[in-house]
């Protein structure tokens, strides 16, 4: 009975070792498993992240660039250089000229996305004729008085208009450039400033003043930003 017992309890002892091994053994292939499954979760999310960012660049790009294009003519207010780069007058205020009050001074009623400023701002000035003159802004300050209604506004130009004078639209010098993977802004001088995040590696303008578009760098459709 003894040795029946035993043997009894070695074969009992060999079984668990076995089956102690086999867990191991499973447990391992499924840590394996769960590591490769977790990697291939991270580079999926990180691929849609990726992805969303460059869908997000490219219609910011082109919501800023057809919107700035559209409030200027092409080929006198803006002239784009394929494929990388567009130059323009960025327009920022409308305002309807209210009076003047001397040669040089406007009163007006401004309407825009913000104030002019004198330091980085020029005016062009329609006149009865309808014809555009461009002047340096030279002071602005606020008068409510300056128009019936009040939101009134004086600007003092760097010259008289030559004729009378309608409305006045202020605008600073910049330019668009394409980068090695997003749009920058440069205005006047100063140095390029990213506005979209990464997502335009590969992108170019194409054409001109007749048809000026964005195109992708996988042959999918090209987004056009001027006129046709």
């Amino acid at each position: 009975m003894t040795a029946r017992r035993g043997g009894v309890s070695r074969a009992v002892t060999g079984a668990t070792v076995v089956e102690v091994l086999v867990a191991l053994v499973l447990t391992t292939v499924l840590l394996q498993l769960s590591v490769d499954t977790l990697a291939r979760l991270k580079a999926t999310a990180r691929s849609h992240d990726e992805a969303r960012t460059e869908l997000d660049a490219q219609r910011l790009a082109s919501r800023i660039l057809r919107s700035e294009l559209a409030a200027g003519l092409p080929g006198r207010d803006w002239t784009s250089f394929p494929p990388d780069s567009v130059r323009l007058r960025a327009f920022r205020v409308a305002a309807e000229v209210c009076g003047s009050a001397g040669d040089s001074v406007l009163l007006v009623r401004p309407r825009g996305g913000r104030q002019v400023d004198p330091d980085k701002d020029s005016v062009l000035v329609l006149d009865a004729s309808g014809q555009w003159h461009p002047h340096d802004l030279a002071a602005r300050t606020v008068d409510p008085a300056a128009c019936a209604g009040g939101g009134g506004e004086v600007w003092r130009l760097g010259a008289a208009p030559p004729e009378v004078p309608v409305v006045a639209r202020a605008f600073e010098s910049g330019s668009y450039h394409l980068g090695p993977s997003e749009l920058r802004y440069r205005r006047g001088g100063s140095g390029r400033q990213p506005i979209t995040g990464a997502g335009l590696g590969g992108f170019a303008f194409e054409g001109g003043p007749s048809g000026l578009s964005l195109d992708r760098p996988d042959g999918l459709p090209r987004t056009r930003l001027g006129p046709r």
